[in-house]
């Protein structure tokens, strides 16, 4: 017990010590918030009445701000803001400031200060129990006590670096929290800008400000400030800061190693900030161009030229710059501004296509690559910026752009991102019928770009890979590059015969040399049979080696439904091969395992709706239909019609095609970046779609040809064999009824469904709406009974003042007659020359006649008094005049009320002889000093004081 009582003693010392120590603390803490009060009324006091600020205003301010930085909560109670800005408010730029530059730099850091405690404070409880202002409430005080912002701007003025970062960032905080008071600030005063763009030339610091305060007044918010900084040539001159930031610095590194290092910490340090600064003028050039009035003058000025060039040098640059340039470019070349095509033409002129290619074909930066082929995928919707990138350059021996890219695309040390990027855009290039016609063009030999054309890239690669497949003893040994770079090559030949039916009959029929007989399908059709060896033997074995084939042996069939589904011969030529079709049933039928998907499902739907395709088009040529027929047999006796439909319905519901069909074309992606690789493209998926519906059409025809009569003489010898398929499409038929049916009562109920719903909906809106429109009206009825009560009350208390005015002026005119009054009747006194006391011998002097001498006095004086009460009240405007006499005589004559008024006078006679003695009238003295008595003062026989 006695430890234990110990132990809570020493925990109770120790609680009072803490307890203790607390105490002391906030006694401290009041103290110096105390001292700091006082310190700072001080100063302020001090700062007071200073027209110019000089070397002891720096060292109060200095003061306060060391204030503001340990207790702000101190300073931001008290008048030191209102106090600042009337300081500021004296500056004069056109005068020499030198003396009093650090002064304006502390008051400004001083606010700066208490605009990040009211954001850090805002709305919190302070310690004297008030609330701390939102900082939206401290910007629009802040504003008000700065004139409105004048004295900010005024203070750009003023030729110093010093304190103009401060006053850029209460600018920036002022156009942040009140951008609908601080734009016409701007409007107002437009030298503002030239201050600004003066601080591009000063410190790092200072420069970033100003950058900071040009993103906000270049915002597509502001379109007036807009004008305003492009008619400044603010553009330009952001786009000569750029230059300046891209231009190479060449410097020696110190020769110590350990310096050296340092030296290169440094300078990197240095580079990336000023990339980061470059970054953002760029992008202030981008809101710029955003205008459509700014970018016609753009356009006229040579603005498109400038941003070529510093696009060409985008490969030494930053990923930021790079993105900057391209993002500015886009800017003009929108395809929804009503100047698309004149900026176009400006961009096409200013050789945009080459410099882009220039920046893809270069050793940059993926993140610059890749912004490069962004800004040609936008541009690629514009028939002028197509032509451009297809057409010869103006320099002899310069290809055409497309071949530039299309070598990139191929090349082995191209990333993956860079080439699913050039992949899109050689599509939306190449895509239309004169790019179809384009690239056909180049794989003739005899060219005039010889090996550089497109076309003739695309062969090298295919026999590259025809001859590592060729002496592979199984799956060829590729890398992932090599895969690559033959997946694109035959997505450029789907983009080249895609529902093109001259090309594709050209790729058909035209040999690629004089010395063979080969054509393009020939070749492409060689790769059919080494992709479906290689594949199969890594099904049969398990293995996952033949992953990355299966992506090619997708293009590859890609290519040929894409192909097959206008050019019969071609077609054709494929299902009389002895090698191409059985190798494509083995695809099918060994590649559909239950419940399996990805690439192989994939490979499975392509392969049967290849098959589907070649039997599609014998069914709609007159000569083929006998073709189609063996086909269809050839597929029911190994597949079965059912099986065949349910691996091309997998292809059709599979992930790959439905992302494509979200897709909306070449020049977007919906919402996927240009860089994301793509199996499928939109438009193959729309192609799969339609070709379904052809391919079961032309089923049921066949079906319906084959099937009518098998047992009668005369029929076709194939009628017997289908007799299978028969049943096969009978079940079917009957399915799909059934499911039809369904589909079509299920439809009509939520056709119903819906009406009911869209009327319940529109009756719940109307309603609502006839509510809310009542609750408006009385509202709005309320307020302007409001508005009505409070417009008679301020007319009336307007009444209350003026008569309240005017009754204040007569009062005062009536104070100042009487003070003239006074000075007269003081001076009168002061005028007078008391006699000299004259010495009586009291003893001597007869009483009796001495006392009838007062009483003569006395009767003088009433009777006088008597007739200024009469003169009075016949002519009430003497009051004036008889005023001073109101301190010998009560504040109103007989017959005279308060106001003025004459009343009847008591008693008879002139002067009333009836009053009583003492009632206060005339003719009575009041208590005090009476006539022909001495006031209080020296009395006779003494001399005056």
């Amino acid at each position: 017990q006695v430890e234990a009582m110990a132990l809570r003693l020493i925990q109770l010392f120790g609680e009072i010590g803490d307890q203790v120590e607390s105490s002391f603390n906030e006694f401290d803490a009041a103290i110096q918030q105390i001292d700091a009060d006082l310190d700072l009324d001080e100063s302020l006091e001090q700062l007071q009445g200073v027209q110019r600020l000089g070397r002891d205003d720096c060292i109060r301010v200095k003061q306060i701000q060391g204030i503001t930085e340990r207790q702000p909560e101190v300073v931001a109670v008290s008048d030191a803001l209102r106090a600042f800005f009337v300081l500021l408010g004296k500056v004069d730029p056109a005068e020499d400031q030198s003396d009093g530059l650090p002064a304006i730099e502390g008051a400004l850091v001083v606010v700066d200060l208490l605009w990040v405690y009211h954001e850090q404070q805002g709305g919190s409880h302070r310690q004297d129990g008030g609330v701390v202002p939102q900082v939206g409430e401290f910007a629009e005080l802040m504003f008000r006590h700065a004139e409105n912002g004048k004295v900010l701007l005024r203070l750009l003025e003023v030729d110093s670096n010093s304190h103009r970062g401060a006053t850029m960032r209460l600018l920036r905080r002022l156009f942040s929290a009140l951008p609908s008071r601080m734009g016409p600030l701007f409007l107002s005063d437009p030298n503002a800008v030239a201050s600004i763009l003066q601080g591009l030339a000063g410190p790092s610091a200072l420069r970033q400000e100003a950058l900071a305060v040009l993103l906000l007044l270049s915002s597509p918010d502001n379109p007036d400030l807009q004008s305003i900084l492009v008619f400044q040539e603010v553009v330009e001159t952001l786009l000569g800061f750029v230059e300046h930031a891209m231009t190479e610095r060449v410097a020696q590194p110190p020769d110590d190693p350990e310096q050296a290092e340092a030296w290169a910490q440094r300078r990197a340090a240095e580079e990336a900030e000023v990339q980061q600064l470059a970054g953002s003028a760029l992008k202030c050039v981008e809101q710029l161009c955003q205008s459509v009035s700014c970018r016609k003058y753009l356009r006229e000025v040579g603005v498109p030229t400038r941003l070529v060039t510093l696009l060409r040098r985008a490969p030494g640059a930053s990923p930021a710059i790079g993105a900057g340039i391209t993002a500015a470019i886009s800017c003009q070349l929108q395809a929804t501004a009503a100047d698309a095509d004149a900026s176009a033409a400006g961009f096409v002129k200013a050789g945009l296509a080459r410099g882009a290619a220039e920046v893809v074909a270069a050793t940059a930066p993926d993140a610059v690559r890749l912004a490069a082929l962004e800004l040609l995928l936008g541009c690629s919707r514009m028939p002028a910026m197509r032509e451009a990138l297809r057409a010869h350059g103006d320099k002899e021996g310069e290809i055409p752009v497309v071949f530039v890219l299309s070598r990139v695309l191929l090349a082995r040390e191209t990333p993956t991102p860079v080439r699913a990027a050039l992949g899109q855009l050689l599509e939306a290039v190449l895509g239309d019928n004169d790019g179809q016609s384009f690239v056909a063009s180049s794989y003739a030999p005899m060219g005039p770009d010889g090996e550089a054309a497109t076309g003739r890239q695309v062969l090298q690669v295919i026999a590259g890979f025809q001859s590592v497949a060729d002496n592979a003893q199984g799956v060829p040994p590729l890398a992932g590059a090599e895969l690559e770079r033959v997946w694109y090559a035959l997505h450029l030949i789907t983009t080249m015969v895609h529902s093109n039916p001259d090309v594709q009959q050209v790729a058909v029929e035209i040999p690629l040399s004089v010395e063979t007989a080969e054509t393009l399908f020939s070749t492409v059709m060689q790769l059919f049979p080494a992709m479906t060896k290689c594949v199969l033997q890594a099904w049969n074995e398990g293995s996952q080696a033949g992953a990355l084939l299966e992506y090619l042996l997708c293009a590859l069939l890609t290519t040929l439904v894409t192909w097959f589904d206008g050019c019969f011969s071609a077609a054709s030529k494929f299902a009389k091969s002895p090698v191409y079709l059985p190798a494509l049933m083995d695809l099918i039928q060994t590649g559909h395992l239950p419940g399996v998907a990805g690439t192989r499902a994939s490979v499975t739907g392509l392969a049967a709706l290849l098959l589907g395709t070649c039997l599609e088009r014998g069914a709609a040529q007159p000569g083929g239909v006998a073709e189609a027929k063996r086909l269809m047999q050839v597929l029911s006796d190994r597949i079965g019609v059912e099986d065949f439909n349910k691996r091309v319905e997998s292809l059709l519901r599979s992930d790959p095609i439905a992302t494509a069909r979200r897709d909306k074309g070449p020049h977007h992606s919906a919402g996927r970046k240009a860089h994301e690789f793509r199996m499928f493209t939109q438009r193959f998926a729309v192609l799969i779609d339609r070709k379904n519906a052809a391919i079961q059409d032309a089923l049921v025809r066949l079906f319906l040809d084959t099937g009518a009569d098998p047992g009668s003489p005369g029929k076709s010898p194939t009628a017997g064999a289908s007799t299978a398929a028969a049943g096969q499409y009978t079940d079917i038929i009957k399915m799909q009824s059934t499911e039809l049916q369904q589909l079509r009562e299920q439809n009509e109920k939520l056709q119903e469904e819906v009406g009911v719903l869209r009327k319940v909906q529109v009756s719940e809106d109307t309603r609502m709406l006839v509510w809310r429109n009542e609750a408006l009206n009385t509202h709005c009825a309320q307020l302007q009974q409001k508005v009505d009560d409070l417009t008679i009350a301020h007319s009336k208390a307007q009444i209350d003042l003026h008569k309240e005015r005017q009754r204040h002026r007569a009062q005062e005119a009536e104070m100042t007659q009487h003070l003239k009054l006074l000075t007269v009747a003081y001076e009168e006194v002061l005028a007078r020359k008391d006699p000299e006391p004259v010495e009586l011998d009291i003893d001597s002097l007869d009483p009796v006649a001495l006392r009838r001498r007062v009483d003569d006095l006395e009767q003088d004086r009433a009777d006088l008094l008597e007739l200024l009460a009469v003169i009075q009240i016949d002519y009430p405007q003497t009051k004036v005049y008889t005023s001073p006499l109101t301190v010998w005589t009560p504040t109103s004559p007989p017959g005279v009320d308060g106001e003025g008024t004459p009343q009847e006078l008591p008693g008879e006679g002139v002067a009333g002889k009836g009053a009583q003695p003492g009632a206060g009238q005339l003719g009575q003295a009041p208590p005090g000093p009476q006539l022909g008595q001495a006031p209080p003062g020296p009395q006779l026989g003494q001399a005056p004081p």
